[in-house]
């Protein structure tokens, strides 16, 4: 009995961990007026992402003072999403950086990869790229 509803709880965490994270999908879908934004040169392939998948006034940044989502919490987001913790993965590496629109719109996301811990050579990668909207996409045919 106990078992059963040690399971139960941890499952409905989970649930509710996934359930806190806007994790985006590829789509093909395609609406008027809307802007596509291409992420590269990331581990994982490139991210596709329109401008309907996400909240683009949150993901957007002027350069001035700091940006709307704490680089802390772009990891926070990583580790939640991966449902480990910091003494399971280490940051390896976490790049702030802008992705254009044929349109000319710039919006920024981290890139952050985290790695097995203890750490040793070609050790376990894990890359997610979070918006600074706080939404996480996935890579395109993942």
């Amino acid at each position: 009995m106990k078992k059963g509803f040690i399971l139960a709880v941890s499952l409905f965490c989970s649930l509710a961990t996934a359930n806190e994270n806007k994790v985006i999908n590829y789509s093909s879908e395609s609406r008027s007026g809307q802007e596509q934004f291409f992420l590269t040169g990331t581990q994982e392939g490139s991210y596709t992402i329109k401008s309907w998948q996400f909240d683009m006034e949150k993901a957007t940044w002027d350069g001035k003072g700091e940006p709307k989502l704490a680089i802390g919490k772009a990891i926070d987001q990583a580790y939640k999403y991966f449902n480990k913790t910091e003494l399971e993965l280490g940051v390896k590496e976490v790049e702030f950086k802008p992705a254009f629109s044929r349109e000319g719109t710039i919006i920024w996301y981290y890139l952050v990869t985290l790695t097995t811990l203890p750490y040793k050579f070609n050790s376990d990668e894990f890359e997610i790229v979070v918006l600074l909207s706080g939404e996480i996409l996935k890579a395109n045919g993942k």
